[in-house]
């Protein structure tokens, strides 16, 4: 008989779901491998509803209306584009002049914004301040990036923060095995890879769980009652 799903979810859990403090490539779980075609999997594996999800990204992005809520929202972002920052031009204004926020050219000569606190370490995690490790600037960046973004890719966050690849890939790994991040599938065949926040992706299967029972209810007492007495 094949073990069943979460026998092999506890065999291959993450890093840090281990209580002892031993490393992970000495582990005996880490022999076993999982069977290619497993049918239980499909279900658990199933793609996330694309309202749900679009729904729950919507409400992670910041909904700043005062120059103080502006702030913290880039506090919590670390950098935003001129097109990201846009409805708050009257805001950017007012923290502009009190010099509570930067402006800065990506690599590619799009404008972008940061607080005048992270200023050094986005300055870093596009090599532009020695004295903070390069690496970690950028998982930081990343970090706050997808505490506002929902389920997204590599691609698209190299794409938006114009991030080397190498660097961009090794930081959601780090902030992996942190915990803070999870890997969720795109698509039923499962090939493609997508990345999301904690928070936000227990919000979207919450939601996605509440949207499946609503498409098979339960059947009411006198029709159970009828099956049972045919049966």
């Amino acid at each position: 008989s094949t073990p069943s799903p979460l026998a092999f979810a506890l065999l291959n859990a993450r890093p840090y779901a281990f209580l002892d403090d031993g490393d992970a490539e000495n582990r005996r779980t880490r022999a076993l491998s999982l069977p290619r075609a497993l049918p239980e999997l499909s279900s658990i594996e199933r793609e996330l509803d694309p309202d749900v999800v679009t729904q729950v990204t919507a409400e992670a992005w910041p909904k700043a209306q005062t120059p103080d809520e502006v702030h913290d929202a880039l506090m919590i972002a670390g950098l935003m584009t001129q097109k990201e920052i846009e409805p708050w031009q009257h805001e950017m204004v007012d923290l502009l002049a009190d010099a509570r926020i930067c402006k800065l050219e990506l690599p590619d000569g799009t404008a972008a914004y940061t607080t005048a606190e992270r200023r050094l370490e986005v300055a870093a995690a596009y090599g532009g301040a020695a004295q903070i490790d390069r690496q970690s600037a950028c998982k930081e960046l990343i970090r706050g990036r997808m505490e506002i973004i929902g389920k997204t890719t590599g691609e698209t966050l190299q794409a938006i923060l114009q991030l080397p690849a190498a660097l961009v890939e090794q930081s959601l790994l780090l902030l992996e095995a942190e915990g803070f991040i999870f890997r969720v599938p795109v698509g039923r065949a499962g090939g493609a890879q997508a990345w999301c926040e904690r928070r936000l992706l227990a919000r979207m299967r919450s939601r996605h769980r509440h949207v499946l029972r609503q498409e098979h209810r339960a059947v009411e007492f006198p029709v159970w009652s009828r099956f049972l007495l045919a049966w």
